[in-house]
C-alpha cells in the first residue's frame, strides 16, 4: 500500500501561524522513502533533500503545493482541497491502493479524503471526538485509568470560583482548552499560581471560543512519558514504544530512549494500555496510530495525562532512529536524545548554515552522530537534533549537547 504522509497543522490553536504551517515537514521524510509520497505547503529545502539521501535515506516522491504559506490560516489539507492541480497530482500518485497520513485529525482531513477519494488512516468518529480532552478525562474515569483531578463547567463564574478554591489546596493549576494542543506557548493552556493569574487566564482563554477545564499540576514526579501505538484494519493491537518526553511549558520539547523509569512501571503502563485503553478503542473501531502522554508521580503511579488519536512527534524520531540504526548499527534498539531547539537571533538561517557549524557530527557510522530533521521550521530559527549512539543514552545526550551549543 502506498503511503501519502500529509503533515498538516490543522489544530484550533496553529492556525495563521506561518511556523506551525511549515511544519508540515516533520514527518514525511522520517516516515517514509522510495515509492510512497510526502506532500507539503512549500518545497523542501534541496541542500536538506541532499543530505537526507547521503545520510542513507531514499527520497519519496515529494509534492509541494508552492504556496509559500501565503495565508497560513489554512492548512496543508485546505490547501489541497483548494488546488485542483495538487488533486489531480496525488491522485496520480496514488495509483489503486493508498492511504493518507495525516498528523492531525479534525474535519478538514474528513473532507480531504472525500474530495481525493483516498482513505485517512483513522476512524474519524472516534479520532475526533477522543482528541479532545474532557471526553478523554471522561473517558480514563470510566476504564479506571488514574488522570490528574479536574472540574469543568459550562458556567465561567462556576469554574473560577472553583478553581480558587484549588488554589487554597494545590499551589498552581493549569487551565487547559478542550481542542489544545502545544503547551502554554500555543494559546490553548494557561499556568496560574495566584488568583489575580486565574482570572486573567480566564479573560485571555474565554476570547478563544473554547471550551476550557481545570487541572491539577503533578509537582513531585517521577518523569513523564509517551507511549505510541498502532492498531491496523484488522483490529490488531501494535505496540510501538514507551519514551521518556522532555517537555517544554507543559508541551512536547524532546524525547530520549531507553527510558529511565524503572520498569515495574513500564510494565504497569503497557498493562493499562493492552488491558484497559486499546481493548475499548478496537471495540469501538478505532483504527491508525495513536500516543498519550502519561506523568509518573513521585510513589510510581501513572497518571494519563492527554491522548492523541495521531501520529506524535516521536514516532517519527522513533522510525528514523529505528531505520537509521538498521542501516549503520544493525540494530532497531539505539539510544537517542532529541530536543527542539531555538538558535537565537533573528537572522533567516539555512540548513546549510547549521551543517557548516557541525558537518564532522553528521556523518553517520559507529561512532556517535546527530540527525538534523524538520526542515521547514530551520528558516524560522529552529532546528531538531537528534543524538545517536549505539552504546548508551548519556553519549547521546553529549552529542546532542556538542550540536546544540554550537549552533546557539
Amino acid at each position: 500500500m502506498k503511503r501519502i504522509v500529509l503533515d498538516t497543522r490543522s489544530n484550533f490553536f496553529f492556525r495563521g501561524i506561518a511556523l506551525d504551517q511549515n511544519y508540515d515537514q516533520r514527518g514525511g521524510l522520517c516516515q517514509v522513502g522510495e515509492g510512497d509520497v510526502v506532500v507539503t505547503a512549500n518545497p523542501i529545502d534541496p541542500d536538506y533533500i541532499n543530505y537526507w539521501r547521503e545520510t542513507g535515506f531514499g527520497i519519496p516522491h515529494l509534492l509541494s503545493i508552492h504556496s509559500c504559506v501565503s495565508d497560513p490560516e489554512c492548512t496543508l489539507s485546505e490547501l489541497i482541497i483548494n488546488s485542483t492541480r495538487v488533486q489531480q497530482e496525488i491522485k496520480c500518485l496514488a495509483g489503486s491502493d493508498a492511504r493518507i497520513e495525516s498528523c492531525y485529525i479534525e474535519e478538514t482531513e474528513s473532507r480531504l479524503s472525500k474530495v481525493l477519494e483516498i482513505p485517512v488512516y483513522c476512524n474519524f468518529d472516534i479520532s475526533i471526538s477522543l482528541s479532545r480532552k474532557i471526553p478523554f478525562k471522561k473517558l480514563c474515569k470510566a476504564l479506571s485509568l488514574k488522570t490528574p483531578e479536574s472540574f469543568f463547567s459550562t458556567d465561567q463564574e462556576e469554574m473560577l470560583r472553583e478553581g480558587k478554591k484549588f488554589l487554597k489546596i494545590w499551589p498552581s493549576i493549569l487551565i487547559k482548552a478542550n481542542c489544545g494542543s502545544g503547551g502554554i506557548c500555543s494559546g490553548g493552556m494557561f499556568k496560574a499560581d495566584t488568583e489575580d493569574e486565574l482570572e486573567n487566564a480566564f479573560i485571555s482563554a474565554s476570547k478563544t471560543g473554547q471550551d476550557f477545564y481545570l487541572e491539577k499540576i503533578i509537582q513531585d514526579k517521577m518523569g513523564e512519558i509517551a507511549v505510541h501505538w498502532e492498531i491496523d484494519e484488522g483490529g490488531k493491537l501494535m505496540v510501538i514504544g514507551i519514551f521518556d518526553q522532555i517537555s517544554t511549558n507543559f508541551g512536547y520539547g524532546g524525547v530520549c530512549y531507553p527510558s529511565a523509569i524503572p520498569e515495574p512501571v513500564i510494565c504497569f503502563v503497557r498493562h493499562q494500555l493492552t488491558e484497559q485503553l486499546a481493548p475499548y478503542l478496537i471495540r469501538q473501531g478505532a483504527k491508525g496510530y495513536f500516543c498519550a502522554d502519561i506523568i509518573i508521580d513521585d510513589q510510581g503511579i501513572p497518571n494519563w495525562i492527554d491522548f492523541n488519536p495521531r501520529k506524535g512527534a516521536i514516532l517519527y524520531i522513533r522510525d528514523m532512529v529505528r531505520r537509521i540504526s538498521e542501516k549503520y548499527y544493525h540494530s532497531a534498539d539505539c539510544c537517542f536524545w532529541h530536543e527542539h531547539v531555538e538558535i537565537p537571533g533573528n537572522r533567516k538561517i539555512t540548513f546549510s548554515n547549521i551543517a557548516e557549524k557541525i558537518q564532522d557530527m553528521l556523518i553517520p557510522g559507529k561512532k556517535p552522530f546527530v540527525v538534523i530533521t524538520n526542515p521547514g521550521v530551520i528558516p524560522f530559527g529552529y532546528v531538531d537534533i537528534t543524538g545517536i549512539s549505539s552504546e548508551s543514552k548519556q553519549q547521546a545526550f553529549e552529542f546532542f549537547k556538542e550540536a546544540r551549543n554550537r549552533l546557539i
